[in-house]
């Protein structure tokens, strides 16, 4: 990884099954764990005019090391501190140079 890594995380990766009503769920399994790299939260404010008040928007941003087996819809938990996140989207930048680092669009589950 390029930057600097804030912790570790597992990958836990979803597999279709079927219940006993027939409807389809996924069941989580741990599919990679100790990989290291960052998740970092930003704060925004935004006014929102139909209720007249100020609401607080967070986004969170991951990095990680460019090849990880990291797919959209996978979920990432935090190692140290249990916090699931869900990968909305995954980014590879591309460049001549080196090999950049993953950026994935998180949510909090």
């Amino acid at each position: 990884m390029n930057g600097m890594s804030t912790g570790t995380f597992t990958i836990v990766r979803g597999t279709a099954s079927v219940n006993d009503y027939g409807d389809e769920v996924d069941t989580q399994t741990d599919y990679l764990s100790g990989v290291s790299g960052s998740v970092i939260e930003k704060t925004s404010r935004a006014y929102n005019p139909v209720d007249s008040r100020v609401v607080t928007v967070r986004t969170y941003t991951g990095r990680f090391s460019y090849g990880t087996d990291i797919l959209d819809g996978d979920r990432l938990r935090d190692e140290k501190t249990g916090t699931v996140y869900v990968v909305n989207s995954v980014n590879s930048p591309s460049s001549f140079a080196n090999k950049p680092d993953m950026v994935l669009d998180l949510s909090v589950n």
